[in-house]
């Protein structure tokens, strides 16, 4: 039986405790490669054009880390990787001025090694992914004033996950429907009812016939 390819990951974090932390979290794991762990901004970037990984990690508020204009340059490469930010620092702008130029994964390094696992997965796949803590605070009443980043708007993702619990599906058989984790329908579902301020499932289906999302 062939084996299945690992997914090429690159990390970069200024604290040491954190690059050899995640370096036995996804070694241990056996599901990828760890292309390296980075401290030095200028070797992670040289290697990032050299490897193209799928995904990229890092800390956006590490010394001298990644910045959006950062992101975007990487983007533009032939084979645009996924990003995600592992950090116990957030603020509600930063967050909004990398979801703006591509990152949609975010995670604190509080997170569980399964949780942190699920967020890389997420981010190979282009999905979006945010531990609890990180979603409850970008979705915050304040963060919702903000016009520039819009929060509020479902995304392509929300929508259909919104129209498929609408008719009836239950989370798992959502997760089997769009190729998705269980625990990646869960998150969507729980920033679908905060951005709406919907309280029950049945408010969630009120809206979606209301809103056409669905049709009776």
């Amino acid at each position: 039986m062939k084996a299945l390819k690992k997914l090429n990951i690159i990390h970069y974090d200024s604290e040491f405790l954190s690059r050899n932390g995640f370096k036995y979290l996804v070694t241990d794991s056996g599901e990828f490669r760890l292309i390296g762990s980075f401290e030095d901004k200028a070797e992670f970037l040289k290697t990032i054009n050299a490897e193209y990984p799928n995904v990229v990690v890092f800390d956006f508020t590490s010394k001298d880390s990644l910045t959006s204009a950062d992101i975007e340059k990487i983007r533009e490469a032939r084979k645009s990787p996924g990003f995600l930010v592992i950090s116990n620092n957030f603020k509600k702008e930063t967050i909004c001025e990398f979801m703006d130029c591509g990152v949609e994964c975010f995670v604190t390094k509080a997170c569980s090694k399964d949780e942190i696992l699920l967020a890389i997965k997420a981010a190979a796949k282009g999905e979006r992914f945010f531990c609890n803590k990180v979603l409850e605070f970008i979705i915050d009443k304040s963060f919702q004033k903000k016009e520039d980043c819009e929060p509020t708007k479902l995304t392509t993702r929300e929508i259909e996950i919104l129209k498929l619990s609408a008719e009836g599906l239950d989370a798992k058989e959502i997760a089997d429907k769009l190729f998705l984790s269980l625990h990646t329908v869960y998150t969507h579902r729980k920033n679908i009812m905060k951005k709406l301020n919907l309280k029950s499932n049945s408010e969630l289906i009120k809206y979606a016939y209301k809103n056409n999302i669905v049709s009776t």
